[in-house]
């Protein structure tokens, strides 16, 4: 409906209840500040603040993902002005274009990511945050780090009363000793970036993969959150959140992330190795990161390892001991803890006297703190790798450990001592310095574990994956008696993938009495109502879903829609799924009426309202103000051509022809009075002869004659004037002109209403809105329902509605019976459903929706199954729902 009719509709509150609205939501930067002119002069312009780059990375967020960055005083409180930016590269990149009016700024980073373990982008979006000083850094970036220091820099500053610097050091220095990784060698989180290629922006890499791991987008968003609100509070996280992030630091291969990545950065250049992530992170689970821990193999008693720099300033200040072996401060030995300096020499021996045949681990510690570990290795004859010989399913691990012999007859563990290695990596990656094998494909590797000139291998070959899980769609299942329901199982294997196994498992029903099920191919037949638990099978896997039998029943699909809209479309296509589109929205999503889930599809090039067509051969012609055309094959739209001007309000009717008319509606300026054709072999409109009444939410029904009966509207005028046709006409394709079809039996009660054909051939009229009187007359809400014969060509009185509506909508059933859903009832949403019987011209009330709505679309599905989509659900504001629900 058009802003003049929502002006008409304002005598009983109705504005914007039943039309079709344009939500319009402004963003981009706020105003800026402008100098005064005063009585001594021009004061000088405001300082401001620019950001020279900006990145947004957990992994990257791919392109499209949004960056909001929002002005903070220093106290972080907002001074009103927000900026949103789109980022323009699958590496995580934006430009932050807009000169600031302050130095300090909250950033958040929605969209999806590229997940760097799967290496493929996330199921879903994450968002992160962080707290900028544009003074200080000169940059936009946010990323996984700083989205955990984020609420502990706000704590810090809000309600401790830090500066902002000092609530920012503190904070991600907290951090880093909560991921064991030393303060000392990370700089500020907000100057790290994946492209960077500095040894701290590996870190930010390797960090990333072990919250990655295990997790999809929904559970990691739950785990940020989850370490956000530990750190919040006092600056530490819980053991049980250590203990997760030490169990994937552990299973983290880092042979396979470092390949993914640099996969995913070819584009920039950027290279990862093995090192770069396994030196972050603690693989066995001894406090330490990778790059402070050191091997001497072929030691003697002679050898000498020199802590690097790094090690040493991490330790400056602080009294260093050794747990084995002879420390040396400058060439002097230590006999008990000593301080030491960040210029200090700092040396480490196996000790005095005989160096016995073996392995001497030493840890460097400062204070009770490990700082950093060294191996040394002598006397080593014979190493043995366990197991000898393996075979594994691919994309499961496998720990091989290495145990040396010595001249002395002793042996030891060397698993973390040894470098490993296979000759394959592309069919086994191993874990450099922990001996965790990951198969990658079908075939043989042969691992390595080498000390010094001592070495030793396995063999070890992967297998195909197989199924460890199994998923039942839809979920929750429901049918009929007498209907029959595909079940469709899912089976996720061993190395990540999943696959449609619905004929490879073995299928069971407990109850064959309500429902049985096809024993191969997961086809359920409803047998009585009650519940029936049908159960899949393959291998060790098994799943079950809770089969219900029902009657005049509703129940949700198995997601919902991805968006939530109203006024939209829904067109069954020819292969059984349903098209959701428009609505207000560029959004359009399918619905898989075999597994009851949405998915996206191609968007559409305009937000108008619209009216969407089946076409003969599958394609779906939307007529709005840019009409387009969609392909079910590719899932793309495309330009028609000879557009009609946009009309709002109007009809799309399929002719026998395989033509669509499209008749009435809103144009600029008045109402449209010609009618349009659109014809697709030529995929173009033409004009022709219109209706002798100008209309606005009418209907228009194909007649089983091929006629069309065009019935009600509202007559709205460039003066705002109106009044509600009484009347109704027919087109006739074959001579395509117009004829008069008669007075309605309730005059001035029929626009928003709706027309069904039943199967005898006639029409049943039912609810909408009117006036009492032209022009001038107040709304009403119709309950009354009415039937036009075209063969007698005469209206008639029928039983009415139980309750008024309009918007709602009406469903011809396979069993001749019309389901009228919902609707707009005394300014409020119904959930309310009802049934007409032609046969007895009576209506009865069946069960209501689990969510009121009106401006909703219904479809008819095979078997007799209705799906009810989207619709309103607030007047003022306007608000939308995306459930979905089902009719059985």
């Amino acid at each position: 409906m058009d802003f003049a009719s929502l002006r008409r509709l304002s005598s009983l509150r109705l504005i914007g209840l039943i039309s079709t609205c344009i939500l319009a939501a402004s963003c981009g930067g706020g105003g800026g500040g402008s100098g005064a002119d005063g009585v001594g002069g021009t004061s000088p312009p405001p300082v401001t603040y620019a950001a020279q780059s900006g990145v947004a990375q957990k992994g990257p967020l791919i392109q499209g993902s949004t960056v909001t960055v929002q002005e903070v005083s220093a106290n972080l409180s907002p001074t009103g002005r927000q900026f949103t930016y789109q980022v323009t590269s699958d590496l995580g990149t934006f430009a932050p274009t807009d000169a600031f009016g302050s130095q300090y700024v909250g950033v958040t980073a929605t969209g999806h990511y590229f997940d760097e373990l799967q290496n493929r982008v996330s199921d879903g979006p994450v968002t992160l945050n962080a707290y900028s000083d544009l003074a200080a850094s000169g940059v936009l970036n946010v990323n996984l780090l700083t989205t955990l220091a984020y609420r502990r820099i706000r704590n810090l500053v809000t309600i401790s009363g830090m500066t902002f610097a000092s609530a920012q050091d503190q904070a991600e220095t907290e951090v880093l000793t909560a991921l064991k990784i030393p303060p000392a060698d990370v700089p500020g989180f907000s100057t790290l970036n994946l492209l960077g290629g500095t040894d701290a922006d590996h870190m930010l890499a390797a960090i990333s993969s072990i919250f990655v791991y295990g997790h999809s987008a929904a559970p990691l968003n739950a785990l940020i959150a989850n370490i956000q609100s530990d750190l919040a509070d006092d600056g530490a996280i819980s053991a049980a959140i250590s203990s997760t992030l030490a169990d994937a630091a552990a299973a983290i291969n880092a042979v396979t992330v470092a390949a993914n990545l640099t996969q995913a950065f070819s584009s920039a250049g950027v290279t990862f190795t093995p090192e770069n992530i396994s030196h972050w992170i603690d693989q066995d689970g001894d406090g330490l990161i990778g790059r402070n821990q050191f091997g001497v193999p072929d030691a003697s008693p002679s050898s000498v390892f020199t802590f690097p720099a790094y090690i040493v300033a991490r330790a400056a200040g602080t009294s260093v001991s050794a747990t084995a072996g002879q420390l040396s401060i400058n060439g002097a030995p230590a006999s008990a803890a000593v301080a030491v300096q960040a210029d200090d020499v700092v040396t480490l021996s196996p000790g005095s006297g005989p160096f016995p045949s073996g392995a001497v681990t030493a840890y460097l510690m400062s204070g009770a703190e490990r700082v950093a570990r060294v191996s040394f290795v002598s006397g080593l004859v014979a190493i043995e790798v366990t197991p000898a010989s393996h075979s594994l399913p691919k994309g499961l691990t496998q720990q091989f450990t290495a145990t040396g012999a010595f001249s002395d007859g002793s042996a030891a563990d060397l698993t973390n001592t040894v470098t490993w290695e296979s000759n394959l990596p592309a069919i086994a990656s191993v874990n450099a310095g922990s001996g965790l094998v990951s198969t990658m494909a079908i075939g043989s590797a042969i691992i390595k574990a080498t000390s010094g000139s001592v070495s030793a291998d396995a063999t070890l070959t992967v297998t195909p994956a197989v199924v460890t899980s199994l998923s039942i769609l839809p979920d929750p299942p429901f049918s009929g008696v007498g209907m029959t329901r595909q079940l469709v199982a899912t089976g996720t294997y061993t190395d990540g993938t999943s696959q449609d196994v619905t004929n490879a498992v073995t299928w069971t029903s407990d109850a064959p009495a309500v429902a049985t099920v096809g024993p191969t191919t997961g086809l359920t037949t409803g047998v009585a109502l009650g519940a029936a638990d049908i159960s899949a099978q393959i291998g060790a896997a098994t799943a079950t879903a809770s089969l219900r039998i029902v009657a005049n029943s509703w129940s949700p699909t198995s997601n919902s829609l991805k968006q939530a809209l109203g006024a939209h479309t829904a067109t069954l296509l020819l292969s059984g799924k349903v098209l959701v589109t428009n609505g207000l929205r560029s959004s359009a999503e399918l619905y898989d009426t075999v597994t009851g889930t949405w998915s996206p599809t191609g968007n559409v090039s305009t937000t108008t309202s619209a009216n969407a067509t089946l076409l003969p051969g599958g394609k779906v012609l939307l007529s709005c103000s840019t009409p387009q055309v969609y392909d079910p094959d590719t899932g793309t739209w495309s330009p028609t051509s000879n557009n009609p001007e946009h009309r709002s309000g109007d009809t799309a009717t399929l002719l026998p022809n395989g033509r669509v008319l499209a008749i009435g509606g809103r144009i600029t300026g008045g109402v449209s009075r010609p009618a349009v054709l659109y014809d697709p072999a030529t995929n173009s409109w033409s004009s022709i002869a219109g209706p002798s009444n100008t209309r606005v939410h009418h209907t228009a029904t194909l007649l089983a004659n091929g006629k069309v009966l065009v019935v009600g509207g509202d007559v709205a005028r460039p003066d705002d004037s109106s009044e509600t046709q009484a009347t109704a006409e027919l087109y006739d394709p074959a001579t395509g002109t117009w004829s008069f079809a008669g007075n309605l039996a309730t005059p001035g009660l029929r626009y928003h209403h709706t027309a069904t054909l039943l199967p005898d051939g006639r029409v049943l009229i039912a609810g909408g809105l009117g006036r009492v009187a032209p022009i001038t007359g107040y709304i009403t809400t119709a309950e009354t329902a009415e039937i036009y014969d075209p063969v007698a060509g005469t209206w008639s009185i029928t039983a009415g509605l139980s309750i008024p509506r309009t918007s709602h909508t009406a469903t011809a059933l396979p069993n001749g019976k019309i389901l009228v859903v919902g609707g707009m009832v005394n300014e409020d949403p119904e959930a309310s459903a009802e049934l007409y019987d032609p046969v007895s011209g009576t209506w009865s009330a069946i069960g209501s929706l689990s969510t009121p709505r009106y401006q909703h679309a219904a479809t008819l599905l095979p078997q007799g199954i209705v799906l009810v989509t989207g619709g309103r659900v607030a007047l003022y504001p306007p608000s939308f729902t995306a459930a979905a629900e089902l009719y059985w």
